[in-house]
């Protein structure tokens, strides 16, 4: 019984497929006998902003310390110190953008956008 039906699905799925009618009626004016449909790519270029983080260096100031006793117009100097900043940088890029369009090829002709 299973290989029954595992070949009747088999048959079933292997039917050849065709866009015109196999009834013998004239075929719809979207299929040509002679033609075929084919998948074209239209490219669009769009920039795109992206971003990365580059080093830079910056000079901070460390304060001395004090303690409460030192008075008010005792200044110590403090110390200069490097430290590395991360700072975020963008810039653009060209990014490919792909639109597909469905053509028809006629016998001997380019393709050209298809009658519905």
């Amino acid at each position: 019984m299973r290989i029954a039906l595992a070949m009747l699905a088999a048959v079933l799925f292997l039917q050849p497929v065709s866009d015109c009618s196999a009834s013998g009626n004239l075929p719809s004016p979207s299929c040509h006998s002679c033609g075929r449909k084919v998948c074209c790519p239209e490219v669009k270029v769009k920039k795109e902003t992206r971003h990365c983080w580059e080093v830079e260096c910056k000079e901070v100031c460390i304060p001395a310390v004090r303690f409460p006793w030192m008075d008010c117009g005792q200044f110590l100097c403090g110390r200069v110190r490097k430290v590395n900043v991360l700072v975020e940088k963008d810039y653009e890029v060209d990014k490919c953008e792909y639109k597909w369009k469905i053509l028809c090829k006629h016998c001997g002709g380019t393709a050209q956008p298809c009658e519905k």
